[in-house]
Parts: C-alpha cells; structure tokens; sequence
C-alpha cells in the first residue's frame, strides 16, 4: 500500500455541548485525528439502489485499516470545510486487513 494511494485528508471529530451559563449550550469542537484518506463519488447506480432502500449517502472514504482503531461511527469527519457523519459500518475492503470503506453523509 501506497502513501500516494490517499491523497486527500480529513479531520475527525466530536462535538460536546457546554453550558455557557446564561441558560443555552454551546458546541465545542473536539480534533481527535487527522486521516490520510480516499474521498470518492459514488455511482449514479449506487445512489439510486441506495435511494430505493431508503439509505441516503453523499461520498465513499477510504482509509487504511491501521487507523481504524481510532475512530467510531458517533464521530464526524470534516473534509474541505464540509462535515460528515459516518452512516455504514467500516468495511474492509477485500479481508486483508489493509483498506477501509464507510459511506459518509454530509451534515443537514
């Protein structure tokens, strides 16, 4: 596996609500890891088969399996000032342990 094969990288987050004392909440951004990544494009096809089963998503992101220890699905991912949440489980790609697929949705 090749350094080259992920050219892109994303920020993954939490976020936690504080009290800010005058009766509200604010959000605080938690940077828990910055990831070497694959962000891809689905297919047409496979927005329209996920469509019809009601599952909606927006991108692909590869990374490798090494990282995966680190992440869980109740984080968000931030990739070009876009947030994401992760909406599959984490996939890995072909059994060998190397690569990881999750489908991601962009944040509404």
């Amino acid at each position: 596996m090749f350094l080259s094969e992920f050219p892109h990288t994303a920020t993954v987050f939490t976020k936690t609500l504080l009290n800010d004392e005058g009766g509200g909440y604010t959000e605080e951004k938690n940077v828990l890891k910055t990831l070497k990544c694959f962000v891809d494009t689905p297919s047409s096809n496979e927005r329209f088969q996920a469509a019809k089963l009601e599952y909606n998503f927006d991108r692909y992101l590869y990374f490798r399996y090494n990282d995966l220890k680190e992440l869980a699905k109740d984080m968000k991912l931030e990739y070009l000032g876009i947030e994401y949440d992760f909406v599959s489980d984490f996939e890995d790609q072909g059994g060998q342990q190397e690569i990881i697929r999750v489908a991601i949705r962009r944040c509404r």
